[in-house]
């Protein structure tokens, strides 16, 4: 397909980062060298685009093609295949990379995106066959000595999404392609995330556009408009399957018992209580006497030392005859 055919198209997918094989028409060398190279090279989840970068519709592919356009004038270009690569951001085994597992940045190149590391692997697959235009450069230029097929052969090899083969006015899906091989040796890839970053504790968030008069519901606290709201949050973050059901109610504990201050009224005669006033002049047996009473008639717990003192008091020449 020429290029200007494929900018009259403005496909969508071109926004894509893609590898891809052009050929530059006319060229003097007997077998033409092809370009094996990378758009998109900037591409990736959660870029911090320039203001109003997202406006332009030159992006990925498309931007590419567009650049070729423009300076293969007046020769003219074609595109024969493109190879559609992930927008992520990765580590080759030569750079450095940190952070917790599942959130590790390049420490190395920050900037390095999958579209780049494949563009290696494509050319370690054409360096291999010995295509390279020249060896004493890192041009993406290979002439393939059995036709445009051998590039493409080295292409298939090369993991992305989806390979697109193109003709005179159309594409369609290279039917051929599982999705490619092993990586080359030492050049295997590890995903990576923008510095800074945490994947883990990531907000989710969603766009919800809503009319001036829905608006104004919300406003007015409408309990339906705020149902709604929820219902929409609620099928977003998990797919359109119901919520899980909210935990069951936990039995309120009962609460521990107070400390009781109940008090026991206990009556006694006249002559008990006299006996155990402070100040009373009685005998010792007396006053043994009216304590040993108030413990019987109250409801005490029984202790060693209560039962002591309700014991009956022995006579003195009882006590000294056990001695």
């Amino acid at each position: 397909m020429f290029l200007t055919t494929f900018l009259k198209n403005d496909y969508d997918w071109a926004q894509e980062p893609h590898l891809y094989i052009v050929l530059q028409i006319p060229q003097l060398l007997d077998n033409p060298a092809y370009r094996c190279g990378a758009a998109g090279t900037a591409l990736y989840r959660d870029a911090d685009n320039p203001y109003k970068s997202s406006e332009s519709s030159q992006k990925g592919l498309q931007g590419r093609i567009t650049q070729y356009n423009n300076y293969f004038l007046p020769n003219v270009g074609k595109i024969y295949a493109c190879l559609r690569i992930r927008k992520q951001l990765v580590a080759l085994p030569n750079q450095r990379t940190a952070g917790d597992p599942g959130a590790q940045y390049n420490v190395d190149r920050g900037n390095q995106t999958e579209v780049l590391a494949r563009e290696k692997h494509l050319h370690a697959f054409l360096d291999q066959k010995d295509l390279r235009w020249r060896k004493d450069t890192n041009k993406e230029l290979f002439v393939p000595k059995q036709g445009v097929m051998q590039l493409i052969e080295a292409l298939r090899r090369v993991q992305g999404l989806q390979l697109l083969l193109f003709d005179e006015d159309d594409w369609r899906e290279d039917s051929a392609y599982t999705g490619g091989g092993a990586a080359p040796k030492n050049l295997q890839v590890t995903d990576t995330v923008r510095r800074g970053s945490t994947v883990q504790n990531r907000v989710p968030s969603i766009i919800v556009k809503l009319s001036s008069s829905g608006i104004q519901q919300l406003r007015d606290g409408q309990p339906q408009a705020y149902a709604s709201l929820m219902k929409l949050m609620r099928d977003a973050f998990h797919d359109g399957e119901p919520p899980p059901p909210p935990p069951k109610p936990q039995p309120a504990r009962p609460p521990s018992p107070a400390p009781s201050d109940a008090t026991t009224t206990v009556t006694l005669p006249a002559t008990t209580i006299n006996a155990l006033r402070p100040n009373a002049r009685v005998t010792p047996a007396r006053r043994a006497a009216a304590v040993a009473q108030l413990f019987t008639d109250a409801p005490f717990t029984r202790t060693r030392a209560r039962a002591l003192v309700q014991q009956p008091q022995r006579r003195r020449s009882a006590r000294l005859a056990t001695l």
